[in-house]
């Protein structure tokens, strides 16, 4: 239940590509981070509408469903 919670408040981004196009439209990432069971590289942001609308104009650009 509180991992769902995380979920709901957090965006996670494995991708630097994603990570980069949002640090260019002003967002600030909460931490950068290693998964330790993956050992991948992600970025944490703060889930808010700013967040939201740059994630779907990445979408729209680079064509991610």
């Amino acid at each position: 239940m509180a991992n769902l919670k995380v979920k709901e408040r957090f965006y996670f981004s494995y991708s630097k590509i994603e990570s980069d196009f949002l640090k260019e439209k002003g967002l600030f990432y909460i931490t950068k981070a290693i998964h330790p069971s993956s050992k991948v590289c992600f970025t944490m942001w703060d889930r808010y509408e700013k967040l939201l609308e740059s994630l779907k104009e990445f979408n729209q650009i680079h064509k991610v469903n």
